[in-house]
């Protein structure tokens, strides 16, 4: 067991992951592995196929494993799905080809959600948030452009069906909101200045050390002067 510690002002790319006119997209871009939850987003979408297809949505679900092993998983799913075509596949892509258009985004972690880098791309390109509540996920995902699901498939088809509820004028604001608060937030130059002052105090702290080591070195050498003084006599 060890103690991990990240940055608290993280950074993404604000002028790269720029909202772009949304379509209907489900998003979800993650590496597949266990701890990101691919099979529960999976399995929920899979229960609400019929809403989505009804709503015009698809979902991009982005991403490989390292064993094939939830791609068999997918496939063998999808032969039996009523809509197989609104579900998307298309591995590793470059998030700034899906995120800018997508209007929902998912990230369903099993510890912490913050501070995954597609969930900040995520935020930045606009896209209303679904996340997990766990860890400090809540200190960048905000009632206003997202909400928080349970890591259960009730709970996450359910918020998934809660936000198609949501008005136009609505969606819009999130998607402001959104915006808004990653350019608050996400400037790189924030995560800079912070490790730059850690830097800087760490010098500080050496010099200091340093100086005091030589006090002491000093202070010492006079001691032993002083011995050596009394002992001639």
């Amino acid at each position: 067991m060890c103690r991990v510690t990240t940055t608290p002002c993280p950074g993404t790319l604000l002028d790269v992951f720029v909202p772009a006119e949304k379509k209907k997209v489900i998003a979800f871009v993650s590496r597949w592995v266990e701890v990101k939850n691919v099979r529960l987003f999976f399995d929920s979408v899979l229960t609400i196929e019929e809403d989505l297809y009804q709503a015009g949505y698809i979902v991009q679900l982005c991403g490989k494993s390292s064993d094939g092993q939830m791609e068999k998983y997918i496939a063998r799913r999808l032969a039996s799905a009523r809509h197989p075509e609104i579900i998307h596949c298309p591995g590793f892509i470059k998030p700034e080809t899906v995120l800018p258009e997508a209007e929902l985004f998912l990230s369903l972690q099993d510890i912490n959600n913050y501070p995954s880098q597609s969930l900040l791309e995520a935020i930045s390109s606009g896209c209303y948030i679904i996340a997990s509540d766990e860890g400090d996920t809540r200190r960048i995902v905000k009632p206003e452009f997202g909400t928080y699901c349970e890591l259960s498939v009730p709970s996450v088809a359910k918020s998934i069906l809660d936000y198609l509820k949501i008005s136009q004028e609505d969606k819009r604001k999130a998607v402001e909101a959104a915006r808004s608060f990653a350019l608050e937030n996400f400037h790189i130059e924030t995560s800079a200045a912070y490790y730059a002052d850690i830097a800087r105090e760490a010098a500080a702290t050496k010099k200091q050390s340093l100086f005091r080591r030589l006090v002491n070195s000093r202070r010492q050498c006079q001691t032993n002067t002083a011995q050596e003084s009394d002992c001639s006599k």
